[in-house]
């Protein structure tokens, strides 16, 4: 139950923080919606955490995973202390891709130490790779837009896109 718990803190402190970027961003709404969407692909992943929570009870206690999550929390929360919406959306997304990664990497650890929960962290390591495709499908549209137009059917995209 303290990797769900943990977990959930980590999606939740994630989608407040998208939210508030996203309010910061109200006069930007190509990257409010941008925001909104990371914060609603966090929405998803805390739904799957509750869910799990409420059928079954279980432990996991891992020193150096909970580790791993407070790190995560601080990062992003030095990243809230230097965020504006005048910066690069490019910086901004790369920001936003690094962080997801970050989570990705810890999912993965927990993973390979609690290997008989494979359900649940498989399909919070499917939610965190969704949003790794989203932000490098945006930064590819960023850095090469020609490409992008010349390639309108999108078709280097996966169909949750």
């Amino acid at each position: 139950m303290y990797f769900l718990r943990t977990s959930k803190q980590l999606e939740e402190k994630t989608r407040r923080h998208y939210k508030e970027l996203a309010r910061k961003c109200a006069l930007t709404p190509g990257i409010k919606n941008i925001l909104e969407k990371l914060s609603h692909n966090s929405d998803e992943i805390i739904t799957c955490l509750n869910k799990e929570m409420n059928e079954e009870k279980w432990q996991f206690e891992d020193k150096k995973l909970f580790q791993k999550a407070q790190n995560l929390l601080q990062t992003l929360k030095n990243e809230e202390e230097t965020f504006s919406c005048s910066i690069q959306q490019k910086s901004l997304y790369e920001k936003a891709l690094k962080f997801a990664r970050h989570k990705k990497t810890f999912y993965e650890y927990a993973l390979v130490n609690r290997p008989t929960r494979r359900d649940i962290i498989l399909k919070l390591l499917a939610g965190q790779k969704k949003q790794i495709t989203f932000l490098e499908n945006i930064i590819e549209m960023l850095e090469k837009p020609d490409y992008w137009v010349e390639n309108a059917e999108f078709t280097h995209m996966n169909d949750d896109y």
